[in-house]
């Protein structure tokens, strides 16, 4: 009956609703929490008896450069699309500027751009919710099981022959019809 109440849609006659299935749960690293131990081989731990793992020590370092590396992109892209939206908008003469700032030539561009980018930086540094949202990719980045170099290298040679097979592939059917279609149209013409 209480299945069948549920079934309905009226879950405040349930006697033991939950808002998850309670047959065939399967432990994740969200429900479980931080006692999640992973179980593929890849993934071994290294302790040092004098303190934290290295594993962690690592992770806490990657996080740290990924970090500055976010902030690092940030400016950079900020400050290549000022250069480069400010030089358009003048060269097109939407935005007009004094002769005097003109001289300065691509000092001027490069500093409005340094400018925005630094505004970038300090805002997403300074503003709380930009500044987790960065601590959460960079966590989350540096929990990825990144492939080894020989998986790459593998990786990369195999699509490079699908990609060579391909494009003959494709040139033949290209010349195969392109050959139909001048034989037709000779035939048409001087038929």
């Amino acid at each position: 009956m209480d299945s069948f109440i549920v079934g309905l849609g009226d879950y405040s006659k349930a006697k033991n609703y939950r808002p998850v299935a309670q047959l065939a749960r399967v432990a994740d690293s969200k429900s479980v929490g931080r006692g999640f131990e992973s179980l593929r081989a890849c993934h071994f731990k290294e302790r040092s008896d004098e303190g934290p793992r290295l594993g962690e020590v690592r992770r806490a370092m990657f996080v740290q450069r990924f970090k500055g590396f976010l902030y690092l992109l940030s400016g950079v892209s900020t400050w290549f699309f000022v250069k480069t939206m400010s030089e358009w908008l003048v060269a097109r003469r939407y935005f007009p500027i004094p002769t005097s700032v003109m001289e300065m030539g691509e000092f001027f561009y490069h500093g409005l751009g340094l400018s925005a980018a630094l505004a970038v930086i300090l805002g997403l540094y300074f503003y709380g919710k930009s500044r987790v949202f960065i601590d959460e990719v960079a966590v989350e980045t540096s929990k990825v099981t990144w492939p080894t170099m020989k998986d790459t290298v593998n990786a990369t040679i195999v699509v490079s022959i699908a990609i060579i097979i391909a494009g003959f592939a494709l040139g033949a059917v290209d010349w195969a019809i392109g050959s139909v279609f001048n034989w037709s149209f000779k035939a048409l013409l001087n038929g």
